[in-house]
């Protein structure tokens, strides 16, 4: 799976953002997803929730939920700091359909 048009910048990722990502399937078939997606700082880590609807291709119309927790990092102090953010990454969840 690859994700395209998630925007990676310090101010928007301090804020409640929306946002529409296409992910690419190992099948080659695509979804197209628009998410709202708010921060929280959780035991020293930050957890990025984004909830939204498929808007097209596989999946269309079912709702999504994904949470990607960036472990270890405190993302306001990272993006404030003189050196600023250069990179994160974390494990990631995505469930389509049933969200519960």
């Amino acid at each position: 799976m690859s994700v395209s048009g998630v925007p990676f910048d310090c101010g928007r990722l301090l804020t409640t953002t929306s946002s529409t990502q296409t992910i690419v399937w190992n099948t080659g078939q695509s979804s197209t997803l628009s998410t709202t997606t708010g921060l929280a700082q959780v035991e020293g880590n930050t957890v990025a929730t984004s909830t939204g609807t498929v808007i097209g291709g596989l999946f269309a119309g079912q709702s999504v939920l994904r949470t990607v927790t960036y472990l270890g990092l405190d993302l306001q102090q990272s993006c404030l700091s003189p050196t600023g953010l250069a990179g994160n990454a974390g494990p990631v969840v995505l469930k389509i359909g049933v969200v519960a």
